[in-house]
């Protein structure tokens, strides 16, 4: 019976994509939660004065209860287990085992020829105000973490969230600071908006910009593919 537990299994990298309903059923599942925490807060938590670390854990909460109550489509117990938050994983060629991505939202499927700690809509949190610059927090210690192999290597895309506190959106504060260092994030499109979020009329409204990888698979030696970033942005308040 041992040996069962030992013998190689082929995982295929990157993952095979993640469904744009899988995308969206996430996306809607976090628009849906945020304004739950605008309007409906736990008590002694105020949002404009929260840190980056208990915003999210405050977003868990309520993904969590969304999840197991079924109260949107497709984001529930059947499709998702149970939203993790600063999970070590390890980065793509397994030197950094400490990696720790804000949320990962992972299927109950088991997708065949996946790696199932590394599948799965991982997901970065920043704030964006003042004190927080788009280029150097939202970028620099957020998006470049999916260019350079530290999260969602396994995967073909990946999601950045932005808690936004003041006169900031993505066009033209993100375009801006990808165009400025558009060499050190490999950008291959520069952010544009999601037909599936425009077509359904989903606010905010999420982009989608795409990173040149420029590492590869230790397993296999293949070059990693390009990663498809989804950028939501969320208003901390009007």
């Amino acid at each position: 019976m041992i040996g069962l537990f030992t013998r190689e299994i082929e995982y295929e990298y990157p993952h095979p994509p993640l469904s744009i309903h899988i995308l969206i059923f996430v996306e809607d599942a976090i628009r849906y939660a945020w304004n739950i925490l605008r309007q409906l807060p736990p008590s002694s938590f105020d949002l404009q004065t929260a840190s980056e670390k208990k915003i999210t854990l405050a977003l868990l909460n309520v993904l969590e209860k969304l999840r197991q109550t079924n109260v949107l489509d497709g984001f529930n117990s059947i499709n998702f287990e149970t939203t993790s938050r600063e999970g070590n994983l390890t980065n793509y060629n397994g030197k950094h085992p400490d990696k720790e991505p804000d949320l990962v939202f992972r299927l109950c499927e088991i997708r065949e020829g996946t790696q199932k700690l590394q599948d799965g809509v991982i997901t970065e949190c920043k704030p964006i105000d003042g004190n927080h610059p788009v280029g150097s927090s939202y970028c620099k210690a957020g998006l470049i973490r999916f260019v350079n192999g530290a999260y969602a290597w396994a995967m073909q895309s990946g999601l950045m969230i932005g808690y936004v506190c003041g006169n900031y959106s993505i066009y033209p504060k993100l375009s801006d600071a990808l165009q400025k260092d558009h060499r050190i994030y490999n950008t291959k499109k520069m952010p544009y908006i999601c037909q599936n979020s425009k077509i359904l009329k989903k606010e905010p409204t999420v982009y989608v910009s795409i990173h040149g990888r420029k590492w590869e698979y230790p397993s296999t030696g293949k070059k990693a593919q390009t990663i498809e970033i989804r950028h939501l942005w969320l208003k901390v308040k009007d």
